[in-house]
């Protein structure tokens, strides 16, 4: 039997993951997107719930928000913090498929990409950016290199905060 100290250590231990989330405007209407991107400059971040194909994201998993489908609008629009693990949610899109949703706190939001699809996929061959579903885990080996690349994008803009008028997208 697994002792409470042993699970505390478990959870102390827990190194946050990163994960792709990924939106396709031709597929959803993310009705309230103006809204998201107001209260990110507002108040710095903003939660949204969001369906994805995995058990496996734990609060505090790194959030990467990749828009699909727009050519060369393709790319990571998005950044934030799993807020907790995914709940069983007792909607049905009319597939028999139970979705899973997971909260999320993002605190960085952009119609356009922060990083290009295609600079994403020069960078990181072996990472599949064009999922087919949210949930996708960031190959471990890429995660660092991933989250500099967002962080040097991020301090080209200055002290904006959050949300992006225009900005010198990764190419």
């Amino acid at each position: 039997m697994v002792t409470f100290e042993e699970i505390r250590k478990q959870i102390e231990e827990y190194e946050p993951q990163s994960y792709l989330l990924t939106w396709n405007p031709k597929v959803f209407q993310w009705e309230d997107f103006k809204d998201c991107t107001d209260e990110i400059r507002r108040s710095g971040q903003v939660s949204i719930s969001w369906s994805v194909c995995t058990k496996k994201i734990q609060k505090n998993d790194n959030i990467f928000l990749m828009k699909l489908g727009c050519g060369d609008d393709n790319g990571i629009i998005g950044y934030g913090k799993a807020l907790g693990s995914i709940d069983d949610c007792v909607y049905n899109l009319g597939i028999n498929k139970k979705p899973w949703f997971i909260d999320v706190s993002l605190s960085f939001l952009n119609e356009q990409p922060f990083i290009s699809q295609a600079a994403l996929k020069r960078e990181f061959p072996r990472q599949c950016w064009s999922p087919q579903s949210s949930g996708t885990r960031v190959y471990d080996n890429y995660t660092n290199r991933l989250a500099q690349l967002f962080q040097t994008q991020i301090s080209l803009l200055g002290p904006s905060v959050g949300v992006l008028e225009e900005m010198a997208v990764l190419r």
